[in-house]
């Protein structure tokens, strides 16, 4: 509603009403509309409430099919929607499967298992010998193996 409108419901209002019964009419207008606009505000309140419990309903179905589903699949799902990728890898490897086992064939039978055995030793070699020191004596200048 524009101004114009509001002052004609306003001019009517005083020729229905009278100056006198005004004042009475505008209060009894201000508590409906307070009443009204308290219900809305309630009724917008429940509303929000109900909105987040269905929110949080949402989330707490999300979270427990989450928990009971098998994550596996549920990430293979996501990687590999169509199953084309899980088909090449299984073709490939039954391919690696026959060729590993053609080249068993090949090779013929495996010999048996030998018997434990010690490892082979390492070879000793000998260490140079050391000559003895020769030792004087402090008394006597000859040398010790007796050539002076």
């Amino acid at each position: 509603m524009s101004w114009w409108e509001i002052s004609i419901v306003g001019l009517m209002m005083i020729l229905v009403l009278g100056p006198k019964e005004l004042p009475h009419a505008m209060r009894t207008i201000a508590r409906f509309m307070r009443k009204a606009r308290r219900l809305a505000s309630e009724f917008q309140g429940h509303m929000d409430d109900l909105v987040r419990e269905a929110d949080l309903d949402d989330v707490r179905k999300t979270v427990t099919s989450i928990k009971n589903q098998d994550m596996g699949a549920v990430i293979g799902q996501a990687v590999d929607p169509t199953g084309d990728l899980t088909r090449e890898i299984d073709t490939t490897l039954a391919d690696a499967r026959e060729q590993v086992a053609e080249i068993k064939a090949e090779a013929g039978p495996t010999p048996s298992a030998a018997p434990a055995s010690t490892p082979p030793a390492e070879p000793k070699v000998d260490a140079p010998k050391a000559e003895a020191p020769k030792v004087e004596s402090s008394s006597d200048a000859t040398p010790v193996d007796g050539k002076a």
